[in-house]
């Protein structure tokens, strides 16, 4: 079962990647980095994320555990990228010591074949 939580303050971060994720403190005192529908016609992207967390967790492939995230509309302050109050965020915990692989990322990781 995929847990239902809540921001518990303002948002920390909004990361300049893809969709401008942000990084929400969640009622399990847990940050995690949410990405949210910016309007009503982009629930399929978000729709994909959940497909892909639940097939790496069926394929049991290591990844960050998630959860459907309210975000409180006042938690929002300072943030001025539309987002839609009615869907909850789908969050990823936010791991220390981790780095997310993008275009601008892949240059610093070591290319490797040892795991």
């Amino acid at each position: 079962m995929i847990p239902h939580l809540s921001s518990i303050k303002q948002i920390e971060k909004q990361y300049n990647t893809g969709d401008l994720p942000v990084l929400v403190v969640c009622s399990d005192r847990e940050a995690y980095i949410c990405k949210y529908m910016p309007s009503s016609n982009s629930a399929f992207k978000l729709a994909c994320e959940l497909v892909g967390a639940m097939m790496a967790n069926a394929w049991n492939i290591e990844s960050p555990a998630t959860a459907f995230i309210r975000i409180e509309a006042t938690h929002w302050a300072g943030i001025h990228t539309p987002h839609n109050l009615t869907a909850p965020a789908w969050g990823y915990k936010k791991l220390d010591n981790v780095v997310d692989i993008t275009p601008t990322t892949c240059n610093i990781v070591k290319n490797t074949t040892e795991l």
